[in-house]
């Protein structure tokens, strides 16, 4: 049923298509598939019990910022999360309160990934889910970055105390 449903998710969004890209296992579930789709945006399906979880990971990370520009990541990451934390629209937080979603967003040295995560059962249920992430990205509040720049600052405040410091956002 996920592999139904992200086909029929991503074959709207495809001019020509998508094509399977490798086939592969992870411990415990053979016959995983990565898909590519025409925008060159890559599509992992994963089988197995329990809740869903739905990635978007972008290259870019800690390791490509300059020097002057330290921490725009990050900031990057809690512009975008933001709306997935607090919805506005009212379906949106009916659809999330109800389901129980998870989302979040975290900042590697390499990667800035922002997930869902839920009980998504059946393809119209996913298919939501999927287009609340996409909206979610797709509608960052550029203008929150002041407060936003506060809360990761607090949050730096609060890790350099036991690893060293991070540097600031001005």
């Amino acid at each position: 049923a996920t592999t139904q449903a992200v086909k029929a998710y991503a074959t709207p969004q495809m001019n020509t298509g998508y094509k399977i890209k490798e086939v592969f296992s992870i411990p415990f579930y053979p016959n995983q598939k990565l898909y590519e789709l025409s925008n060159g945006m890559r599509v992992i399906t994963i089988k197995r019990p329990g809740n869903t979880a739905i990635y978007t990971t972008v290259g870019v990370g800690k390791l490509n910022e300059p020097d002057d520009k330290r921490g725009m990541a990050h900031l990057m990451e809690h512009l975008v999360g933001h709306e997935g934390l607090v919805p506005k629209d009212e379906e949106d937080k009916k659809l999330v309160n109800d389901a129980g979603a998870i989302f979040n967003a975290e900042t590697s040295d390499i990667t800035t990934k922002y997930y869902t995560k839920a009980p998504m059962n059946n393809a119209e249920t996913l298919d939501k889910f999927l287009k609340l992430q996409a909206k979610i990205i797709k509608n960052t509040d550029f203008a929150r970055s002041d407060d936003e720049k506060k809360i990761i600052n607090e949050e730096k405040k609060k890790k350099s105390k036991a690893s060293g410091d991070w540097g600031y956002l001005n």
